[in-house]
């Protein structure tokens, strides 16, 4: 329940920046988070019933969609006019006490908040341009996280690929993981609109269309094979892939992760820029493990591994209404 202390301009307030927190990337589209709004904090808290045990069995992931959504928080709550300190940061969730200031802070990334997306779409095939790619390697990430760049066609990108395909063999192998990819899953109109989440087919690029035969048609794409020949493509129309690194795998750096991902997508988002997922290597542990001693990463653990370039916008995400992760 919302305080009923709050003073209802700043109650109002906090409530359009959680709006904004609110359109965060997280796996699956899970949106694995809860509000809970006092008087002078917000607490982003993780919603574990909207957890991937297949694919994220640790968490990790998770704990980056967090992150994410707590860079969309930090920027929204400084163009509505507070001043926040992060309090928390731990498994538990994340508390943010906010100040009301005399000027709002015009913070150019704000703007990009609504217009950021997940691309999974073939892109064009341009290059970036190396003063943008400079540009994008000088955003200031927190501090145990770091970033790399690959471009495509370099041995660092080739092998960068090779995880990728290797993880699909893993993955695309693994019943559990393709049960819990299937549920989260929205084949029609019908199932967005109930479920207010997940993947959703014209996001994925592919017509509304009953479950039953969605179900069907899945079993000859869910097959290493198929998932590599899809990726190799994506992948060859791409520009760069970046790869973020942190320098622990806890709970707080893969928070962090995930506030400079996000800082980082809404950045390339304002040029133009779209990214998309290859988490596959990142996900399967001995893989992350391998690429940890492999990969000039300075023996930072591998984080979210994506791929940037030029391409046509794409439909967004379904999201839950705000009401729904306020308590």
């Amino acid at each position: 329940m919302l305080t009923s202390t709050l003073n209802y301009a700043q109650n109002s307030d906090f409530i359009e920046i959680v709006k904004y927190a609110d359109k965060a990337p997280s796996g699956h589209n899970t949106q694995p988070w809860k509000f809970q709004i006092s008087q002078s904090s917000v607490e982003i808290l993780p919603d574990f019933i909207e957890t991937l045990s297949a694919v994220d069995a640790d968490r990790r992931e998770f704990y980056i969609s967090l992150g994410c959504a707590v860079e969309n928080f930090c920027i929204a709550a400084e163009h509505f006019g507070y001043d926040y300190q992060i309090a928390e940061q731990n498994e538990a969730g994340i508390s943010i006490r906010l100040e009301k200031t005399e000027k709002p802070v015009d913070n150019h990334l704000f703007y990009q908040i609504e217009k950021r997306q997940v691309n999974r779409s073939v892109y064009n095939g341009d290059i970036i341009p190396e003063d943008t790619i400079r540009f994008l390697q000088s955003i200031e990430l927190q501090p145990n996280t770091k970033m790399y760049f690959a471009k495509i066609g370099t041995p660092l990108a080739d092998s960068l690929t090779g995880y990728v395909m290797r993880g699909n063999g893993i993955q695309m192998t693994d019943a559990a993981f393709k049960t819990e990819l299937k549920e989260w899953l929205r084949f029609n109109k019908g199932e967005v609109k109930k479920f207010e989440n997940g993947l959703a087919y014209n996001t994925m690029g592919f017509p509304a269309i009953p479950r039953f035969l969605g179900e069907i048609i899945l079993k000859g794409a869910l097959t290493p094979k198929a998932q590599n020949k899809s990726n190799l493509k994506q992948i060859n129309s791409s520009s760069h892939l970046v790869l973020f690194t942190s320098k622990n795998n806890s709970v707080e750096d893969w928070i962090d992760a995930g506030r400079s991902l996000q800082r980082f997508m809404l950045e390339e988002t304002k040029l133009n820029i779209f990214s998309g997922f290859l988490n596959q290597p990142c996900e399967v542990k001995i893989l992350q493990e391998e690429m940890q001693g492999d990969l000039p990463v300075n023996n930072e653990f591998p984080q979210i591994l994506i791929r940037i370039g030029y391409a046509k916008p794409t439909p967004y995400s379904p999201r839950k209404d705000v009401g729904k992760v306020i308590i």
